[in-house]
Formats: C-alpha cells, sequence, structure tokens
C-alpha cells in the first residue's frame, strides 16, 4: 500500500512531521497561464483545478509546471497537485 503526504499551503498542516514545501504560484492573480514550483516533483502530475463551489473545471496528467487558465472564469480557485505519493493544495486568483 502506498502512502500519501496532505499539504494545505493555506494552513500548513501536513500528515508528517518532515513538512515539504508548499507549492508556489505565479503570477497570482493570473490572466492566462500560471506556473508553479514544489519540490521533490516527480513528473507527471495529476492537476485538478476546483471553483469555490468544488465543481471540478480542469482535471489532467500534466508533463510541466504551466497550465493555461483562459478558459476559466473570473475567480478564486483551488489547485490540486498529485504525485504518486503527495498531494499539495493551494489557491489562485483568475482576472
Amino acid at each position: 500500500s502506498s502512502t500519501v503526504t496532505y499539504i494545505d499551503s493555506l494552513r500548513n498542516l501536513s500528515v508528517y512531521e518532515n513538512e515539504i514545501s508548499d507549492v508556489k504560484v505565479y503570477p497570482n492573480p493570473a490572466t492566462e497561464t500560471i506556473s508553479f514550483q514544489m519540490k521533490n516533483c516527480d513528473w507527471p502530475v495529476m492537476a485538478t483545478v476546483k471553483d469555490l463551489s468544488g465543481r471540478i473545471v480542469f482535471h489532467e496528467l500534466i508533463w510541466s509546471p504551466v497550465l493555461d487558465i483562459r478558459g476559466l472564469g473570473t475567480g478564486y480557485y483551488h489547485l490540486q497537485l498529485l504525485t504518486e505519493n503527495t498531494l499539495r493544495t493551494t489557491s489562485f486568483i483568475k482576472e
């Protein structure tokens, strides 16, 4: 069985004492694309974007740290990035 580490960059919580650094998203707010950085990333990454109601508006296996967000409406979104054993979440604003 595999272990999943959950890291929430808004509250800085983890199931382990040794926390992995948070995801950095830029630019934020953004209009066309967002890029993200995270340490110890194993590609590919399953990226999921949810709106404030929890509706999934993007869910795709990605091979680079850039997401095209031109198709999203203006608003606040949650980004989940799942690697083989780590789930990280952060948020961004689409202008």
